[in-house]
């Protein structure tokens, strides 16, 4: 059985941003990737829009698996699109799949479902995002700070506790 990490959260809120970082800094041999048009992209952190990426992590009980990537997850369409993308129509299997996830509507139902139907467990999660305290909207309305004022970065905090998450599950 596989696992499907779903990185939940609104709109601008750096989920894109976040797998394109896992993308560049996961240890992954065998890597291939491609924009959201199906062509073949060098770094996944030069790609203006979406990615699609794969390949192979050695995991901590010293197997390797096949690790899925996308970034797309605004609509449910973009997640079965790149789930079929990344397992050649489910002919090839993946032992970790790891998409952007929108938290409202049909996306999260439809993402569950199809975990379900193709044998994944699944785990909801969230990217780091601070909080802009100084900001008059209400916290739904507000953007997200990605680096704190003592300097951390939370995309890269992030990155690195998903490449320890994805190594052990």
């Amino acid at each position: 059985m596989g696992t499907m990490i779903l990185i939940s959260g609104k709109a601008c809120w750096g989920k894109t941003s976040l797998i394109k970082s896992l993308a560049a800094k996961i240890p992954m041999s065998d890597v291939s990737c491609m924009n959201s048009l199906g062509e073949k992209i060098n770094k996944p952190e030069d790609c203006d829009g979406d990615i699609l990426c794969t390949g192979k992590v050695l995991f901590v009980d010293g197997k390797e698996k096949s690790v899925g990537l996308s970034s797309g997850g605004d609509y449910a369409k973009y997640i079965i699109d790149a789930l079929n993308a990344l397992t050649h129509n489910h002919e090839k299997e993946l032992d970790v799949f790891v998409s952007a996830c929108r938290p409202r509507g049909e996306t999260i139902v439809e993402a569950v479902n199809l975990a379900k139907r193709y044998g994944y467990e699944v785990i909801v999660t969230s990217n780091y995002h601070g909080v802009d305290l100084f900001s008059s909207d209400d916290y739904y309305a507000m953007g997200c700070k990605s680096v704190l004022s003592s300097g951390l970065d939370l995309n890269d905090a992030c990155v690195d506790a998903m490449v320890e998450l994805i190594k052990k599950v």
